[in-house]
């Protein structure tokens, strides 16, 4: 009982610190801007603008990732996730019958900005571990992925569903936050 009891509170970290990153990103005042769609520059780095998050970021709650989702899963059907976007941070959650699957993005004005926010994200979640698929990314262990792309820092979360045993390959909780973060990048570069 006692290792199920810690599993569950090493569990709940990487979410409870997500919650507290976003909420304090949600306190900063935005200005409005004049234009209500992105504009990408030739570099592909994408620039945040208007009240709807930018077309990369909306990609986390488009029907490619949800059918990465149910794939990933073996699942039947995945409903429509909740999305909020706020403070150039796209979030999406997956109700999955597993538990929630949450996505997010923050989309900054430039790379180094980016780096700062993946560094200080990484950090927080003890993201310590390199992936080999992912030219910037790490995993925690926990079932939490952070990766950066251009000027956008993606995480990943799937510490709510069971640690092992997920979809048709039998995937821990990481393994399966890889696998879907691979998935986003892959369709952000062009590769998926």
């Amino acid at each position: 009982m006692g290792h199920v009891m810690t599993t569950r509170t090493q569990l709940i970290g990487p979410a409870a610190i997500l919650l507290a990153v976003v909420g304090c990103a949600s306190s900063e005042a935005t200005a409005p801007s004049a234009a209500s769609t992105p504009e990408q520059s030739a570099s592909g780095t994408v620039h945040p603008q208007g009240d709807s998050p930018p077309e990369a970021a909306q990609t986390l709650c488009g029907d490619a990732v949800r059918d990465q989702v149910q794939d990933a899963l073996g699942l039947d059907a995945v409903p429509p996730p909740g999305s909020v976007w706020a403070d150039n941070r796209s979030t999406c959650t997956y109700q999955t019958p597993l538990g929630p699957l949450v996505y997010s993005v923050v989309v900054e004005a430039d790379q180094l900005a980016a780096q700062d926010q993946f560094e200080a994200l990484r950090t927080e979640l003890q993201a310590t571990s390199p992936l080999t698929g992912l030219e910037d990314a790490y995993e925690n262990g926990l079932g939490a992925v952070v990766a950066l792309q251009d000027n956008l820092v993606l995480f990943v979360d799937a510490s709510a569903l069971p640690p092992e045993h997920l979809g048709p390959d039998h995937q821990s909780q990481t393994g399966l936050a890889i696998i879907l973060a691979e998935g986003v990048v892959d369709g952000w570069t062009g590769q998926g």
